[in-house]
Order: C-alpha cells, then sequence, then structure tokens
C-alpha cells in the first residue's frame, strides 16, 4: 500500500510566500496554482494535501499577514501601559509594513481577495488579532487618564491605527525612501500625541523623553530589521525633544 505523501512546514512557508508575492503583483483573481506550485518546486498536489484549495491557501496567507503584524505589534507594545508603548506600536506598524510590503498589500490592497478568503471576516465585531495590541494599550491609556476616552478603546485605536495606516500608505505609495519619510512619519505620530493624549500623558511624555526611555527604543520589524524610534518633534505639545532621528536601519532595505 502506497503512503500519502507528506509535506513539511518549510514548504508550506514556502508556498504562502509565494502566494503572498503573486497577489501583491497580479491580484487575487491571477493566481494561478500551478505557476506557485512551480515557484515554488513542487506540484499543485502540494497545495491541495496542504490547504485544501485556492481559497484556503490564500486564507492562510491572509492569517499569516494578520499574526505577522501581531506579534510584532506584541512585542513592541511590551507591558502596554506607557505613551511612549502607544508611540513603539507606530513605528513598529510603519517598520512592518515597509519590511513586509507582499504581506501588506494582502491586508489592504486588494479588495478581490473578500471573494476569496474567510480569515479576517470584514464586517465582523471580531477585531484582527494585529489590532490587539493597540487595544490593550489605549485601554490601559485610558484608564489610567493619559489618553482621551471617546467611547471606549475601540474607536480610539481605531482613529489612531486608521491614521498611521493612512500616512505609511502614502510614504509607500509616494515618497518611500526618500530623505523626507521619517521626517513625515513623525510629524503624524506627534499629531496622534497632540490629539489624543490628556495633560497626564502629556507630562509622562516630557518625563520619559527626559529619562531617555522615549526615543532609541530597538524594535523588530521584520528578520534581521532593527529601527530606532525617532525622539518627539520639539514644536509638538506633547513635550519638547531633540529632532526626528533617522531610522538607523530603513525598513524598505530589508523587503
Amino acid at each position: 500500500m502506497v503512503r500519502p505523501k507528506t509535506y513539511d512546514d518549510e514548504l508550506r512557508a514556502a508556498l504562502v510566500a509565494q502566494t503572498a508575492e503573486r497577489i501583491a503583483t497580479v491580484g487575487h483573481d491571477g493566481l494561478s496554482l500551478r505557476e506557485i506550485a512551480a515557484a515554488t518546486g513542487t506540484s499543485t498536489n502540494a497545495i491541495y494535501t496542504i490547504f485544501g484549495g485556492k481559497t484556503e491557501l490564500v486564507d492562510a496567507v491572509v492569517r499569516h499577514a494578520d499574526t505577522s503584524l501581531a506579534a510584532v505589534q506584541a512585542r513592541a507594545a511590551r507591558d502596554g501601559r506607557t505613551v511612549a508603548d502607544l508611540r513603539r506600536l507606530g513605528y513598529s506598524y510603519r517598520a512592518w509594513s515597509l519590511a513586509n510590503p507582499a504581506l501588506y498589500e494582502i491586508m489592504f490592497g486588494h479588495r478581490s481577495l473578500a471573494r476569496g478568503r474567510a480569515a479576517l471576516p470584514p464586517h465582523s465585531a471580531e477585531p484582527p488579532e494585529s489590532m490587539r495590541p493597540a487595544l490593550r494599550v489605549v485601554g490601559n491609556l485610558i484608564a489610567s487618564g493619559h489618553v482621551r476616552d471617546a467611547g471606549g478603546p475601540l474607536p480610539v485605536a481605531t482613529s489612531i491605527w486608521a491614521t498611521t495606516h493612512g500616512i505609511v500608505s502614502l510614504e509607500i505609495a509616494v515618497w518611500a525612501g526618500t530623505p523626507m519619510a521619517d521626517a513625515m512619519f513623525t510629524v503624524q505620530m506627534d499629531a496622534i500625541e497632540r490629539g489624543w493624549h490628556t495633560p497626564l500623558g502629556q507630562q509622562q511624555a516630557l518625563e520619559l523623553r527626559a529619562a531617555g526611555d522615549y526615543d532609541a527604543i530597538p524594535l523588530e520589524a521584520g528578520p534581521g530589521v532593527v529601527v530606532q524610534v525617532p525622539a518627539p518633534d520639539p514644536s509638538s505639545a506633547s513635550g519638547p525633544g531633540a529632532a526626528p532621528a533617522a531610522l538607523d536601519h530603513p525598513a524598505q532595505d530589508a523587503s
């Protein structure tokens, strides 16, 4: 009796990565399982055995993207109880997005994915895994009086996430790799802080900056990528600081 062929996690990861690249370049409708298998050095039988089919393969890619971003965000948030943790989330989001452009496109760039995926229900009240670190940090900071309340953690975290996502998307589309990229993002982070920090939050930002705990914070963006959080802009209402520092290792170079 012939035993069914088994496939390892390495092949599974390679198929997910190859599918992500294909979706980012040709979209969901242009996916060919035969081409994905050939590019990965395997057969379509491996895809059907591991995933079940095209829809399940796309679901796996979406879940992988969400889980990858969530893991980086969770590490950046640390214990999630200071305004520095909230700022780290913004820089971590940017760093991951620039280091993983294909996965970023999968999560946010292709509406056609909605027809072929069930991994992240778009109209569910349940937030994606990648948003949970932000919800935790915002919830803690609202409770401690450092961030303004506007109906609970979800609407506040959503507003902050939407603003961060917007500036990252503009960077990727318009000024990625240019000298202005770091400064533009720092201006946006300062604007978020002016909008959401309470006076107590502003004071904490000043104290953390003075203690050296608000900048030069290592962040993991992806394999082999470490960035530094620039200091707040001196003109920011959240408190004085040095001029924004450049990223030590621009994340786009690691893509």
